[in-house]
């Protein structure tokens, strides 16, 4: 993605490449609800060149008619630089998404130098914790700092947590004992399709299901 991202938004195919991933997101949901909870949810970066377009929202509203999904079922994901770069324009379509009923989460955070008054203003309910301080979290005491300093704001804020790039035991069971509500990383399972992924799901039920 760091290389292939830049050179998509700086040839323009980025418009047609998220609105292609938007609708594949939503098709997936809507087979999925079938047969998982209907709480069912996936999170979706968006880039900083689409979140500035005006179709986006339409492009969004009408696959969300389209697969019959309710905007609950999205979980928007948007880089901390990304709101920093396009303050006022984030805020507007943040808040956009918002009223439809999807969530919000702040991806990477921690890495973008900012002031923390803007969360203030955001319409966030997640914040991401950026893996760079989950590699080394077990013996680098900043890297432990910042990250519980990141849990501290977020609960202070009534925001969920999400540690990134989570690989090993170690790493969960510390970021548990640090009131870290959730995970994301290899620990959980590495990337997989959507079938692959379908079967990890129904495996994770039936597991849940059997205890």
């Amino acid at each position: 993605p760091a290389e292939f991202i830049p050179i998509a938004e700086s040839t323009g195919l980025i418009f047609p490449v998220s609105v292609f991933v938007i609708e594949s997101v939503c098709r997936f949901i809507s087979k999925s609800r079938h047969e998982f909870d209907e709480n069912f949810s996936v999170a979706l970066n968006l880039s900083p060149a689409i979140l500035k377009q005006n179709f986006l929202l339409d492009k969004i509203k009408g696959f969300l008619h389209q697969y019959q999904i309710p905007a609950k079922s999205i979980c928007f994901e948007v880089t901390e630089n990304t709101l920093m770069n396009e303050m006022e324009r984030c805020i507007q379509t943040l808040n956009a998404l918002k009223q439809l009923g999807s969530k919000v989460s702040i991806d990477d955070f921690g890495t973008g130098y900012s002031s923390l008054s803007y969360l203030s203003k955001l319409p966030v309910d997640n914040l991401k914790i950026d893996r760079s301080f989950i590699d080394d979290i077990l013996h680098d005491t900043n890297d432990t700092a910042i990250t519980l300093a990141i849990i501290s704001l977020a609960q202070s804020l009534k925001l969920k947590v999400i540690a990134e790039g989570v690989e090993n035991q170690d790493q969960r069971l510390f970021l548990q004992q640090c009131s870290c509500e959730y995970i994301q990383g290899f620990l959980v399972s590495p990337s997989k399709t959507d079938t692959a992924f379908m079967m990890f799901l129904r495996e994770y039920n039936e597991h849940c299901n059997t205890r």
